[in-house]
């Protein structure tokens, strides 16, 4: 596990409101992630994976994959 995870505001939350139903925007989960001391961390972290779904790094799935 990189440390950066145990930094992460969402570490105790449920994980459903970063997993929102497709075409959802996630917007709650986004709020949260722009909080978050390691936003920065865990967006490079998903931009790693593009396999990666859901929310991550105050991005959807679809806003990664247009920045990769």
């Amino acid at each position: 596990m990189t440390h950066w995870i145990t930094q992460a505001a969402c570490k105790d939350l449920d994980t459903e409101l970063f997993f929102p139903p497709d075409g959802a925007p996630g917007n709650t989960a986004k709020q949260i992630c722009n909080g978050c001391p390691v936003v920065t961390d865990c967006l490079l972290y998903a931009l790693t994976d593009l396999q990666l779904v859901g929310v991550w790094g105050a991005t959807s799935h679809k806003q990664r994959k247009q920045i990769h």
